[in-house]
C-alpha cells in the first residue's frame, strides 16, 4: 500500500496527504478517521526527536510514540485515548522498514484502541516531551509477526 496517498482514498478523506504533513498520523474531522503510520524498524542514524520507540509488547497490544512536544493533554493524545466516546477510529498501518529494498508497502492491521495507559516522558538525547500510548485490539496474523521477527521481509 502506497501509505498516505491509498489510506486516504480508501479511508474516504477529501484530499490526499503528503508524507510529510502526516508525519506518522493525522486526525480527518470530516470521516472521524486517525489513521497511524508506524515504521518499525529504524535506522540508528536519525534524529533523536524522530526516533520513536514504538513496539508490539505481545500479539494484540502495541506501545506506540506520539509526536514530539505532545503531552497528554495535547489534541491527538487525547483523540487517541477518547477515541471511542469521540466516535474516532484509529486505523494501525505498520511496515517493517522504510528503507527495506523487497517492501516498503505498509501493511494494515486494522482498528486498534487505546487501554488508557500512557507515560509522558522527554526523549532520549533531547528536551522534547512525548507520550507513550497502550493500544490494543487491532488484528495480528502469525504471518506478520514471523515478518516482523525475522530480518528477512517475507510473509508466510
Amino acid at each position: 500500500m502506497k501509505a498516505n496517498e491509498d489510506a486516504c482514498r480508501l479511508l474516504n478523506w477529501e484530499h490526499n496527504e503528503v508524507p510529510l504533513n502526516m508525519g506518522g498520523y493525522k486526525y480527518d474531522k470530516t470521516t472521524k478517521t486517525f489513521p497511524v503510520f508506524i515504521n518499525y524498524d529504524k535506522r540508528d542514524d536519525i534524529q533523536d526527536t524522530i526516533k520513536y520507540e514504538d513496539h508490539f509488547t505481545s500479539r494484540s497490544s502495541l506501545i506506540a510514540i506520539s509526536k514530539q512536544s505532545r503531552t497528554v493533554e495535547s489534541e491527538d493524545v487525547q483523540n487517541f485515548l477518547h477515541a471511542k466516546e469521540r466516535g474516532i477510529d484509529v486505523e494501525l498501518f505498520v511496515r517493517k522498514n522504510k528503507d527495506d529494498k523487497i517492501s516498503k508497502e505498509f501493511y494494515y492491521l486494522g482498528r486498534m484502541t487505546a487501554t488508557g495507559n500512557t507515560n509522558e516522558f522527554i526523549m532520549t538525547n533531547t528536551d522534547k516531551t512525548a507520550v507513550e500510548e497502550e493500544f490494543y485490539e487491532f488484528c495480528v496474523f502469525s504471518s506478520f509477526i514471523f515478518w516482523i521477527d525475522w530480518p528477512v521481509g517475507i510473509i508466510i
